[in-house]
């Protein structure tokens, strides 16, 4: 074996940890997305969705978190509520 074929073997390897801590991550986020605090919380429900010829309903999975946001004229901070779709008809869309 030479050198460069050690070093690539040695790519590829830390390449396969790479990968299987990324998915890790993801099962993870993912998890917690279905948690529901102060924080955060989530929230599944059907929703119609299309153009005007054709709508149609799927089942919406929502993460909700609250922002506070400063103005900056006045310094006053106020909530702004805000939300992502996460899952659709129970399939994962979404990845952070």
């Amino acid at each position: 074996m030479t050198k460069r074929e050690e070093i690539e073997g040695c790519i590829s390897a830390l390449m396969t940890i790479i990968e299987n801590a990324r998915k890790e991550i993801l099962d993870l986020r993912r998890e917690s997305y279905l948690l529901s605090d102060e924080k955060q919380w989530f929230e599944e429900k059907m929703e119609c969705h299309g153009n005007r010829k054709k709508k149609q309903d799927y089942l919406i999975g929502r993460i909700h978190w609250i922002d506070q946001i400063e103005d900056c004229d006045t310094g006053t901070w106020f909530p702004v509520k805000r939300s992502a779709i996460v899952r659709v008809d129970g399939e994962w869309q979404r990845t952070f």
